[in-house]
C-alpha cells in the first residue's frame, strides 16, 4: 500500500430487493416526467411523430398485404415462401434489434451521467446493468412492434383468420386451442 493513494473506499452493496425496488422506483419516476414533459411541451412534436409512424405503418400494411395477395394466387407455393418470407423476416428483425440494443446499452452504459451516478451509489453494478440493459431492450424493441405487427396483421387478413388467432391449426383435435 502506497502513502500517496489511499485505498478506495467501497460502501456496502444494498440487498438486491430493496436496490431493484429504488430502480424501479426511479424508471417509473423518469416515465412520468417524460410523459409530463411531452404533454406540457411541443405537441406539434408528438403530433408529427404519431404521424410519421401511422404513414410508415399503413405502407408497410399495404406492401406486405399486397405481397400476400400476390402469393395467394400461387397456392402450390404459397406455405413454402411464406415460412420462408416469416424466417428471413424475423431473422433480420432479431440481427438489427440485437445490434441496436448493444449500442443503446454501450451509450447508456459508457456515455451517460445517469450511469455514472448509479454506479458511485451502494447499489451493485451487476444490477445497474441490468437496469440499464432493460431500458435499451424496451427502448430498442418499439420497433419490432412497429415493424412485425402489419406483417402479422396483412398476413391475417389474407387467410382470413378470426381476431383472435384461436382456431387450432393441427389437424389431430377439433377445439380451439
Amino acid at each position: 500500500m502506497s502513502l500517496a493513494i489511499p485505498e478506495p473506499i467501497r460502501l456496502p452493496d444494498l440487498a438486491p430487493d430493496r436496490t431493484a425496488r429504488a430502480l424501479r422506483w426511479l424508471r417509473w419516476r423518469q416515465v412520468c416526467n417524460t410523459i409530463t414533459n411531452l404533454i406540457q411541451g411541443s405537441r406539434l412534436r408528438i403530433a408529427m411523430i404519431l404521424f410519421c409512424s401511422a404513414v410508415f405503418w399503413a405502407g408497410l400494411f399495404i406492401l406486405f398485404l399486397g405481397g400476400f395477395q400476390f402469393i395467394s394466387l400461387y397456392v402450390d407455393l404459397a406455405n413454402t415462401i411464406v415460412e420462408y418470407l416469416f424466417s428471413m423476416f424475423f431473422l433480420s428483425l432479431l440481427v438489427m434489434l440485437f445490434f441496436s440494443s448493444g449500442i443503446i446499452v454501450y451509450t447508456t452504459l459508457f456515455h451517460s451521467r445517469e450511469a455514472a451516478y448509479l454506479l458511485s451509489t451502494p447499489a451493485s453494478t451487476d444490477r445497474i446493468f441490468a437496469y440499464k440493459f432493460a431500458e435499451a431492450i424496451g427502448f430498442s424493441s418499439w420497433g419490432f412492434f412497429l415493424l412485425g405487427s402489419p406483417l402479422m396483421v396483412a398476413y391475417g387478413l389474407t387467410v382470413k383468420a378470426p381476431a383472435a388467432f384461436t382456431q387450432c391449426s393441427c389437424s389431430t383435435c377439433s377445439r380451439s386451442c
